[in-house]
């Protein structure tokens, strides 16, 4: 329906334009600057019934150096661009989330589920049903797995490579699985992602 961005060339308009001419460009020239300071530092507001929640606002960057992040195996290339489009993407779509993306592309998106393994599942449709090949195709959870059946569906539809967070009483199975089956699983501690702790 639209796309955002700091502007736009009249070749990107219409490669972009739809049928029907119904997709809407928005320039916000606060995009410009992705470096310096256009993470949005204010305060988010929810609605609960009698008030509202103040929260902070989510401004992880994920950083592959960091040496609080666990990693269990390696990553090529296409697949390290492959993690960091998932994380983006993954983390700021509704939790809970699985994003899976493959040759920098999204593939399936399984969002606002009230479990992993719902979320895992319907990204998993999403991606079949348009014709993807899931095999060696990364996934991102934007929290830790309870149990280690949601990885158990990511990696019988061929996923190689999962991102979450850490700090279920059930990480090390979730790290036995991978370690079994061979998938490279990475590891962010909840304090630093979006997982539960502090949001």
């Amino acid at each position: 329906d639209g796309v955002i961005a700091p502007n736009f060339s009249q070749r990107a308009i219409d490669l972009l334009r739809r049928k029907g001419d119904k997709c809407r460009f928005i320039v916000n020239d606060a995009l410009s600057n992705l470096y310096e300071g256009s993470l949005d530092t204010s305060p988010r507001f929810r609605y609960v019934r009698g008030g509202f929640l103040r929260q902070p606002n989510y401004t992880f960057l994920l950083d592959l150096e960091n040496p609080e992040l666990q990693k269990f195996g390696d990553l090529n290339d296409t697949e390290f661009n492959d993690l960091l489009l998932a994380s983006a993407i993954g983390s700021t779509s509704n939790s809970n989330t699985i994003c899976i993306t493959k040759n920098e592309k999204l593939l399936g998106n399984g969002v606002g589920q009230q479990d992993r393994v719902g979320a895992a599942k319907l990204a998993i449709e999403r991606a079949t049903r348009s014709g993807h090949d899931l095999k060696g195709a990364v996934a991102y959870s934007d929290s830790f797995f309870p149990f280690p059946d949601a990885p158990q569906v990511l990696i019988d539809a061929g996923i190689k490579v999962i991102i979450t967070t850490s700090g279920s009483v059930n990480d090390q199975k979730t790290i036995d699985l991978c370690r079994e089956k061979g998938v490279t699983l990475y590891m962010i501690p909840d304090k630093l992602g979006r997982g539960f702790f502090g949001h």
